[in-house]
């Protein structure tokens, strides 16, 4: 039955059973002190007073027998008169202390009240022939009688007297004698409790004993089983179970332990299988994949990874740092030094804790030429970086298609801008009468091919300057550039534009900025992309405005307006090649969505970025940033085309 009780409620038993056995023995305790205390209080209260009231009487007894001896020696007068009233006073004193003496025996039984009263008759009486002696004596003196007679009364006096002195010794030494049978038969209680105490604690720590040595072995016996238990598990024997006769808590966690085992058990069955599915999954990736640990070390590399950097056995890189594995260049190939390891996405990643990519260049180890396209994703854990997954792909083949793709967009731009100018050169011609007067239809139809031949040159424009910029061979040649004077100068290009929509142009630029490194033609290629499209997007009567500042180590500029905006469901695409909002391809049919691609390639390759916000029918505000410190010179092969 013991086996069925909970583990708490056999500790809370052991201690009240223990708690109970202290109250019994210090109950007993208290109650000997209790007894000791009354049995010495009844001596204090009963004895005491009346043995110092028995010694009172001794004092004036003799103090009655040296006034008795004064009175005789004086003669008759009015010395002999205070002798005699202070002899009077003692026997008053006298009696007042046989008083009290008799008052005290009241406070005890009748039994003892009456012993009390038998043993202290003697001093009443050797008291009473004393005062009677006393007072004989002083009427004879009084009288005159003769000295015979007065001789024979003091003599009668002092055997009186020692009578009485006698009397009190004797009523003394009975109550001491008492005191010394009180004091026994307190000693003897003490003696008798101490032993009881003694013997119902020995009992009780005894017990308490037992009781806690039995506990604590069953405890102990159970908690070695679950010890071994858990050892056994921790070594991987999930079949082990345990068992413990008793259904306290400890009988639930062994319960409770073996139905972890069988969980875990199985778990670890479903982690095997989903292990090797991962295995079969990461291996079939047609991407690198290299996972490392929050201090660069791989952890985990598939094939095609392996392949990609020239590692021959995965094996031996397992617990290497990745820098030390394969190296990394930039991607244009011009610095032959490999990339500092500050540098490497995987390091940058775990340092920064943000997504980094990019394409870098890479020499296998059969010679040659690879770019890899890398992305190095940071893992967290409860917002701490716990390390890294680096996904990589061989994009040699796509970047050759691409420059292939932007030498044959250059080249095929480039060639119809000779026939583009000359269909233009021709139109203002015919425009201008240089080959004879064109009716009204004739004027249109010239008009006509005028405008599409211009729209014709500006996309051949927009996409020479993006293959140009995409290239990597675009010039920049930065110099001290006073950015109040480059949007005035934007501004007061776009002045015809504004005033004939009739809208309100607001321009702030900062006083205090300073002259910044830049390459005014790529940043007027910003500032008038985002002002013509503010003022293209925007409906008559509307407004635009450009604000620039400094914020920290930036230059800051802000293009609003409230005209069309973009819808949200298109935002993602704005900085997209040939995108155009929905809501504005039928309000403004010319445009050709290069112009918000160009400018964000622009802006981050100057080492700034670009951003917005937009709602449809309020309006859009683009904001972009640049470095104080200016854009870093380039060498190149061509500049843009405005």
């Amino acid at each position: 039955m013991f086996q069925k009780v909970s583990l708490q409620t056999k500790l809370i038993s052991a201690f009240l059973i223990t708690a109970s056995l202290v109250v019994v023995v210090s109950y007993f305790n208290l109650q000997t002190v209790s007894q000791v205390h009354e049995s010495f209080a009844n001596i204090v209260d009963s004895h005491v007073p009346r043995l110092n009231t028995l010694q009172e009487m001794r004092t004036v007894a003799a103090s009655i027998k040296g006034e008795t001896i004064a009175y005789q020696s004086k003669k008759a007068g009015s010395e002999s008169e205070v002798q005699k009233n202070q002899l009077l006073a003692d026997l008053e004193k006298l009696s007042d202390r046989e008083t009290d003496y008799l008052a005290l025996a009241n406070d005890n039984s009748d039994a003892e009240k009456q012993d009390i009263r038998t043993g202290f008759k003697p001093v009443s009486d050797a008291k009473a022939k004393t005062v009677d002696a006393v007072f004989e004596l002083i009427d004879l003196k009084e009288r005159g009688a003769t000295q015979t007679a007065i001789d024979t009364q003091e003599a009668t006096l002092v055997a009186a007297e020692a009578g009485l002195e006698r009397s009190i010794a004797m009523a003394i030494d009975q109550d001491l004698a008492s005191v010394r049978d009180s004091d026994a038969v307190a000693d003897a209680d003490v003696k008798r409790l101490t032993t009881l105490s003694m013997l119902i604690a020995v009992l009780a720590g005894a017990f308490a004993l037992l009781l806690g040595i039995s506990i604590s072995i069953t405890i102990a016996r159970n908690l070695k089983k679950l010890k071994d238990g858990a050892a056994r598990v921790a070594a991987g024997d999930f079949s082990h179970s345990i068992t413990i006769q008793s259904h306290d808590e400890l009988g639930q966690l062994a319960i409770t332990f073996n139905r972890m085992s069988s969980s875990l058990q199985e778990s670890y069955r479903r982690l095997d299988l989903e292990k090797s599915r991962d295995e079969a999954i990461l291996q079939g990736m047609s991407e690198g994949l290299i996972t490392v640990d929050v201090d660069g070390r791989i952890v985990l590399m598939n094939q095609v990874a392996a392949t990609l950097i020239g590692v021959s056995s995965i094996n031996e890189v397992i617990g290497r740092q990745i820098q030390d594995v394969y190296v990394l260049y930039g991607q244009d190939g011009k610095n032959e030094a490999p990339l500092p390891t500050s540098q490497r996405p995987v390091i940058v990643a775990l340092k920064t804790g943000e997504l980094v990519s990019g394409v870098y260049l890479f020499h296998p180890p059969e010679g040659g030429k690879r770019l890899l396209s890398m992305s190095a994703t940071p893992v967290k854990l409860k917002g701490n970086v716990v390390g890294a997954i680096a996904m990589m792909r061989d994009v040699t083949k796509e970047k050759e298609i691409d420059r292939m793709k932007t030498e044959f967009i250059s080249l095929a731009s480039h060639q119809l801008r000779t026939p583009l100018s000359a269909i233009r050169w021709f139109s203002e011609m015919l425009l201008n009468g240089d080959a004879g007067k064109l009716n009204d239809e004739q004027q249109e139809f010239a008009k006509n091919i005028s405008d599409s031949t211009e729209r014709m040159i500006q996309l051949v424009n927009s996409l020479l300057n993006i293959s140009r910029i995409e290239s990597g061979r675009i010039i920049i040649d930065p110099k001290p550039t006073d950015l109040s004077e480059l949007v005035a100068g934007i501004v007061n290009d776009l002045k015809a534009k504004i005033e004939e929509r009739n809208q309100t142009l607001i321009v702030s630029v900062h006083h205090d900025l300073p002259k910044v490194n830049l390459d005014a033609r790529l940043i007027s290629q910003v500032y008038m992309n985002l002002l013509t499209n503010a003022i293209k997007y925007t409906p008559k009567g509307g407004e635009v405005s450009v604000f620039v500042s400094r914020k920290g180590d930036d230059l800051i500029s802000q293009v609003t307006d409230n005209g069309y905006g973009i819808p949200k469901a298109e935002q993602a695409r704005a900085f997209q090649k040939f995108f155009r909002a929905e809501n504005v391809k039928k309000v403004e049919t010319d445009g050709t969505g290069l112009g918000l691609y160009l400018i964000k390639a622009i802006i981050e390759s100057s080492g700034g970025k670009i951003w917005f916000e937009s709602e449809e029918g309020k309006g859009t505000t683009f904001w972009f940033t640049l470095p104080l410190s200016g854009m870093k010179a380039k060498e190149g092969e061509v500049t843009l085309d405005m």
